[in-house]
């Protein structure tokens, strides 16, 4: 039952503790030897310090005595612990907020962990030193704010009130909101000519090569689409995209679509946990989670792929399978597949919880369907259109490189799949997709189970971009994370409602809400404070960092370069031409008759009438491969002649007849 749901205040009982009550006197000051354990474990990490501030330099002789971080670390800790319990204090003594402060500061305690851990094995934990701290947070304010309600009284009640009341509005704002923050950054990067054609513009070309008699092409890839993936759902956007053709209406879709995450969340937060107020910490955690907003910008200046779709879908799966709506379920499913071919594994793993609940005909069907989907999508579809075996087994090179060799490898060898799946830089990335949902996910054995197919592909990809979340190789884990959090947070609840010796002094009938408010806290301070650290939206210190690839500077601002190439150099190629153009530039020529990328696209140059290049076009740190063109000082091409060159970018005009082939 929710705060809400049971509109009674706790009562706060008088009788005599436990002795042992008096260790989480203890607590509070091992938390701040905890922080100046951290602290110096990051400062003195080359890794971890850049992770958190890109560029920045480290001087060992400016690093503190380790003993006196330590000694500041248990100072600001009790200097905390003083003011928490003047707040929960309420009219009882000092000493009663101590004790009820006191265990907030538990979370901190995993710091000391992963230290003592790394110490005795040597495997590199401190670097995770970082996502310990977020997690000690996001406990501390989970705990503060729940025991803060259980008076039933003050300020934080009739917030929490008003909250729950509104809570419909606040989340539909809060989806607006994110919705014309995503937008509009996405029209300033476009404005200023800083998005990448690679796997973003080029279904902008493909859509408008479809309306033109060309199904599902575009020049960035030598065959139909097809042959990269099975995926179509931007087909759908057709009739809008009639009306206003262009990369900015596929933008503006992919934003509402992401936004719109938030109702499928309400409504299973609402279900699941009960509690209104705990729906819109939760939806509003999704906005602030950093995997989703690197799945809408990621950092290697591409901001449109239709996949992304797949994480409102998979989120809806998960609430029509909660709901038993079989038909809703259905139709999420195929539209979630319909967004790539592995959004379909974690759709037919819904078959088998189906199955245990003994909806055998239901499950059978989509179990059986959706895993047909994927095999032969990889197998059979992509094949027949590229010509040969998916570009995607590639990724996999050190399992086998072709699924029969990651199935005889992963078979007969688990030994060394185990040491590839949780090697550091995978587990990094799964922590990174995790902590700042509060790791709730791993307490829904569910959820584990649907996604456990998508999590297996990214533990064992050898590609190292599916290992970091500035890419878009993690989608499906974001309704994992986001959806596991909620079921984890039900599971949790059931869990601790039942241990009394956690709960005196308060009626059973408000343990369930105060449960609930813990986990919703949790994960809103730590999505927000994982967004802080390394996220990409304004909230984030990236933003804010002139060394950082998400600078806002170097992505949002129309410099005198974009000015000219907008102003002069587009209205300057015909629109029957054929170009070759630098990254940056080629997404502006999707709709002329043929866009080819340099020095990507294969005789790329051979076959244009105009090529267009940026000669200092920056390569971003976050790529493993480089989008600049391959020049070093004038650029030349021999049957061309420069009509055109100012702010480092040249416009080549052929002068010979073009090469036909």
């Amino acid at each position: 039952m929710s705060l809400e749901m049971s509109g009674q205040p706790a009562v706060a009982a008088g009788r005599r503790r436990p002795l042992y009550s008096l260790a989480w006197y203890l607590v509070p000051p091992v938390a701040g030897i905890a922080l100046g354990v951290g602290a110096y474990a990051v400062w003195c990490d080359d890794r971890a310090f850049l992770s958190l501030w890109h560029g920045g330099s480290i001087d060992p002789e400016s690093i503190p005595d380790p003993w006196l971080l330590r000694g500041a670390g248990v100072a600001i800790a009790t200097a905390v612990w003083v003011f928490a319990a003047q707040l929960l204090r309420g009219e009882g003594r000092l000493a009663d907020g101590l004790r009820l402060a006191a265990p907030g500061f538990s979370g901190f305690l995993a710091i000391l962990a992963l230290n003592a851990v790394a110490s005795y094995t040597g495997y590199e934990l401190t670097y995770f030193s970082a996502l310990a701290g977020v997690y000690g947070f996001a406990f501390f304010a989970a705990w503060l704010v729940a025991a803060s309600l259980r008076t039933g009284e003050g300020k934080l009640w009739r917030l929490h009130e008003g909250i729950a009341k509104h809570a419909a509005l606040i989340v539909a704002a809060a989806g607006i909101g994110y919705f014309a923050l995503s937008w509009t950054l996405s029209m300033l990067q476009y404005r200023a000519v800083r998005i990448s054609y690679h796997d973003c513009a080029g279904f902008d070309e493909m859509l408008w090569k479809t309306l033109h008699g060309q199904f599902m092409r575009a020049s960035v890839w030598e065959r139909s689409f097809l042959g990269q993936h099975f995926e179509f759902i931007h087909l759908l956007l057709l009739p809008v995209y009639v009306l206003w053709p262009g990369l900015p209406i596929l933008m503006l879709t992919q934003s509402a679509g992401l936004a719109s995450g938030v109702i499928p969340i309400y409504l299973l937060s609402k279900r699941k946990l009960g509690s209104r107020f705990v729906a819109v910490c939760f939806c509003v955690a999704y906005l602030f989670y950093a995997p989703m907003q690197y799945a809408d910008k990621r950092l290697i200046y591409e901001i449109y792929l239709p996949e992304t779709l797949a994480i409102p879908a998979l989120l809806w799966v998960l609430y029509f399978l909660e709901c038993g709506n079989m038909w809703g379920l259905l139709t999420a499913g195929f539209l979630a597949a319909a967004c790539k071919e592995d959004m379909a594994m974690p759709v037919a793993m819904t078959g088998l919880v189906l199955i245990a609940r003994r909806k055998w005909r239901w499950g059978f069907a989509i179990f059986v369907g959706g895993w047909t989907w994927f095999v032969a999508s990889l197998l059979v579809i992509i094949p027949y259109f590229e010509g040969g075996q998916s570009h995607v087994m590639s990724y996999f090179s050190e399992m086998g490189g072709s699924a029969r060799g990651v199935i005889a490898t992963v078979f007969g060898n688990p030994i060394e799949t185990l040491r590839h799946a949780f090697a550091f830089q995978r587990i990094d990335f799964m922590l990174m997709m995790l902590v700042p949902m509060g790791m709730l996910a791993l307490l829904s054995p569910m959820t584990l189970l649907i996604f456990l197919p998508s999590i297996a592909s990214n533990s064992l990809a050898t590609w190292p971009p599916s290992a970091r979340i500035v890419y878009h190789y993690h989608i499906a884990l974001v309704p994992f994370a986001v959806g596991g959090a909620i079921f984890g947070a039900a599971n949790l609840v059931k869990f601790l409602e039942r241990k009394s010796l956690l709960w005196t002094g308060v009626p059973r009938s408000l343990r369930a809400g105060l449960v609930a408010v813990f986990a919703g806290v949790m994960v809103l301070a730590a999505s927000a404070a994982g967004d802080v650290l390394y996220g990409k939206f304004p909230l984030s210190l990236n933003f804010y960092n002139p060394k950082s690839p998400a600078y806002w500077r170097h992505i949002y601002v129309q410099a005198p370069r974009a000015k000219f190439f907008v102003e002069k150099v587009l209205p300057t190629i015909p629109k029957d031409a054929r170009v070759c153009a630098s990254q940056y530039l080629a997404t502006r020529f999707t709709h002329r008759a043929t866009d080819y990328t340099y020095p990507n696209t294969p005789r790329g140059v051979e076959r244009a009438d105009y090529i267009v290049i940026e000669i200092d076009e920056p390569v971003n740190p976050s790529t493993v491969y480089s989008v600049s063109p391959v020049c070093e000082g004038e650029p030349f091409f021999p049957s061309f002649e420069c009509i055109l060159k100012e702010q480092g970018i040249y416009v080549f005009k052929r002068t010979d007849p073009r090469w036909e082939g």
